[in-house]
């Protein structure tokens, strides 16, 4: 499984002072940074695997700005006390109030971006930056620390009573979500990973 690589994070976050001071601003007003899942765990997955993909697919946008709205992308979220259309409205007034006091605006294309997070999903991406954003955020079980990020999180997020049901619906979840990814480093990161999961999965069901 992948290793999630926080130090190399904090070092790419640190080439960018927009995104340096938008971290520091997410840590200290995120009432959602210790979620069960969405939690600052995820968050530096998420920066991890957007670096990485726009890294590997030539992204020639502006990555400063498309690694903020990674670094927002669930800023106070609810840990699954609301839907995500709540989560998303969070994510956005948060990542505005901090534009804002940078004396930046929120874009139409930024906010259409972190929509396309939105679960279930509204439909196709507008954007390639959307794309990004939907696609990573399906990957954080390529992590080794699935069974307490992913599964006890989610478990637990979600209200799941007992975990050969958390199991069974992650794994179904996570075999649908592999079937719809387009971009080239997001599909060979899940064919890399998914054998693994898939044993690691059947043998937790083993041991319940």
């Amino acid at each position: 499984m992948k290793k999630i690589s926080q130090f190399e994070t904090l070092k790419t976050i640190n080439q960018y002072p927009l995104l340096r001071k938008g971290f520091a601003y997410f840590i200290n007003h995120n009432t959602g940074i210790s979620n069960p899942y969405h939690n600052i765990t995820h968050t530096m997955a998420m920066l991890q695997l957007v670096n990485e993909c726009i890294t590997e697919i030539g992204y020639n946008g502006d990555r400063e700005k498309l690694l903020l709205l990674t670094l927002f992308h669930d800023y106070n979220h609810s840990g699954g006390k609301f839907s995500d259309d709540i989560n998303v409205g969070n994510a956005i007034s948060g990542l505005e109030h901090f534009l804002n006091e940078n004396g930046l605006t929120l874009t139409k294309e930024q906010s259409e971006a972190l929509w396309d997070t939105c679960f279930p999903y509204k439909g196709e991406t507008k954007s390639i930056e959307g794309r990004i954003l939907r696609e990573c955020d399906n990957l954080q079980w390529t992590f080794d620390d699935f069974f307490t990020q992913t599964l006890i999180g989610l478990k637990t997020e979600l209200n799941v009573s007992n975990f050969e049901t958390a199991i069974k619906k992650e794994f179904e979840f996570l075999e649908n979500a592999k079937s719809h990814l387009t971009l080239e480093y997001t599909k060979k990161t899940a064919q890399q990973y998914f054998p693994q999961i898939q044993e690691y999965c059947n043998e937790l069901l083993k041991t319940i």
